[in-house]
């Protein structure tokens, strides 16, 4: 599954209204972009199935996402990274190690004097293992990139 634009709040809204459930984080980054450290929302560690200890160890849930969509969630970074709101799709393994898709809506915030990000803030919502989510998804977020070709 390859990298989405963000979409406008009416789209994501009605994309969170479909989901299983959804939480939020905030990440913040030191200048060389270390994580500094991370605050989860209480639907956070349901939405990824892993204790929120577990993934504040890991900071972050990169180590949880099945192998094929590393790629799309390192993109995802790098956009964030560069300053660039993002929202991409991809499926993560939980502790039972069943599998989940979840949306990461997330917008960077920049540091001290503007030279790096400093902090993502986002959420995730969870989808679950709903029959056809997959194509779901890619429909309901290409038709909104389309929109803007």
């Amino acid at each position: 599954m390859s990298y989405f634009p963000d979409l406008p709040r009416e789209r994501l809204s009605y994309i969170a209204s479909k989901a299983a459930c959804e939480g939020s984080y905030f990440i913040e980054f030191d200048e060389f972009g270390g994580v500094s450290s991370i605050e989860l929302g209480e639907g956070v560690a349901k939405v990824l199935g892993q204790d929120t200890q577990v993934i504040v160890e890991h900071k972050g849930w990169s180590d949880f996402l099945v192998v094929e969509h590393q790629t799309t969630f390192e993109h995802h970074r790098r956009q964030l990274n560069q300053g660039q709101i993002g929202l991409s799709a991809y499926r993560v393994v939980q502790a039972d190690g069943s599998t989940r898709w979840i949306v990461d809506s997330a917008r960077p915030l920049w540091g001290e004097g503007e030279d790096f990000v400093g902090a993502i803030e986002g959420r995730l919502i969870d989808f679950g293992n709903t029959p056809g989510i997959a194509t779901y998804l890619r429909s309901l977020l290409m038709d909104d990139d389309s929109a803007d070709s």
